[in-house]
């Protein structure tokens, strides 16, 4: 079984479009150049003159920026009821560790809600509402051709989780927050009923919380 689904998941990533260039984005950005007195501000819309919803630190890091005004100069951000724009002048983007993914720390889904969550840099952790985490070890990660598209696969035993993430617009359906990488899993268990399978749609975050 463990086969199939890694076999699966690496003939969606040869589909066409895998290998075709992608914005870097989603990224982590910390705040630069404002003064220790003074905060960056997040706006409701990619303007100077726009209401003001939240605001960063001078200090602040681990920032997720979503996508970007076709001029580069605003970058949107999720808040916790929503998201704003913050000016990209003010920012500057972190380093990560070189791996196979983007530093995705969780990814998610509704109807039916779940969750898988890194754990660490070799597990995740999948959960729903009416199940506790179910710890799974990494079996692979691989990126396509182009750095747009990524595919993982975690197992534990009679349990396995099949995944393509692809960077591009996502909505959780629920908010007017929007992340930058979507995902598609395929979830297999084996029960006292034979084997079943799920396929399960959701968005991924850099984040650790919202």
């Amino acid at each position: 079984m463990t086969r199939l689904l890694s076999l699966l998941c690496l003939l969606i990533l040869a589909l066409p479009g895998g290998g075709q260039a992608q914005p870097r984005l989603p990224a982590l950005f910390a705040v630069v150049d404002v003064a220790a007195d003074d905060r960056l501000n997040i706006r409701a819309a990619p303007t100077s003159g726009a209401q003001i919803l939240g605001s960063f630190g001078p200090t602040e890091d681990g920032i997720e920026v979503i996508r970007l005004t076709d001029d580069t100069r605003w970058g949107q951000v999720n808040l916790r009821d929503g998201a704003g724009w913050v000016y990209m002048r003010y920012l500057e983007e972190m380093p990560v560790s070189a791996g196979p993914l983007p530093p995705i720390r969780a990814c998610f889904g509704t109807e039916p809600f779940w969750s898988l969550t890194r754990e660490s840099p070799d597990s995740y952790a999948y959960s729903t509402p009416d199940r506790a985490p179910l710890p799974l070890l990494t079996d692979f990660e691989a990126p396509a051709p182009g750095g747009g598209t990524f595919a993982l696969s975690a197992s534990a035993p009679s349990v396995q989780v099949t995944g393509v993430i692809r960077r591009e617009i996502c909505s959780d359906g629920m908010s007017d927050r929007a992340y930058g990488l979507s995902v598609a899993l395929v979830l297999w268990q084996l029960g006292e009923d034979g084997e079943s399978y799920a396929l399960q749609t959701g968005c991924c975050r850099l984040q650790a919380v919202d």
